[in-house]
């Protein structure tokens, strides 16, 4: 699993061809599990740069606190698209990391969902650094635009 500070924890996978996937994550703010059909692309093994993967994942949502039933249900369309490899600077220090970008679109219950991620993977390190523009409205009632960036402050031994 990756934990992402105090708000987020995905659950990764490895799948039959290699890649990382991650199939569920727990949002701690909100209070939910997210699960993903198919699981959610990390990263491939072998992609160029610039080539991308699209994926229709079917989604459904629990309360944290009643895992047994479904509060919501909807698909999304992911595009994933690595971007090659940089030097990224961080202040747990300087690594080699591939960019990978993350484009969802999509209706979750009574929310539409627009979400842009790029991160930085580091060689047996993991997430060095993010951006995540996310974009959530439901009718009226919720409407959540937010940008933030996050970066490895130490590594764990």
């Amino acid at each position: 699993q990756y934990t992402a500070g105090t708000s987020t924890i995905y659950a990764l996978d490895r799948a039959a061809d290699g890649s990382i996937v991650s199939p569920s994550e727990q949002d701690l703010t909100q209070g939910v599990l997210t699960q993903y059909s198919p699981p959610r692309l990390v990263l491939a093994p072998g992609m160029q740069p610039g080539a991308q993967t699209t994926t229709t994942l079917q989604v459904n949502v629990f309360n944290i606190s009643n895992p047994g039933t479904v509060t919501h249900t909807g698909s999304l369309t992911l595009i994933v698209t690595y971007l090659g490899r940089y030097q990224v600077t961080v202040p747990a220090g300087t690594y080699p990391a591939a960019l990978v970008k993350w484009q969802y679109d999509g209706q979750v219950g009574p929310a539409t969902v627009s979400d842009i991620e790029y991160r930085f993977f580091a060689d047996g390190v993991g997430p060095v650094a993010a951006i995540d523009k996310q974009d959530v409205s439901a009718f009226l009632v919720y409407n959540n635009a937010t940008k933030f960036g996050k970066v490895l402050v130490a590594k764990s031994q």
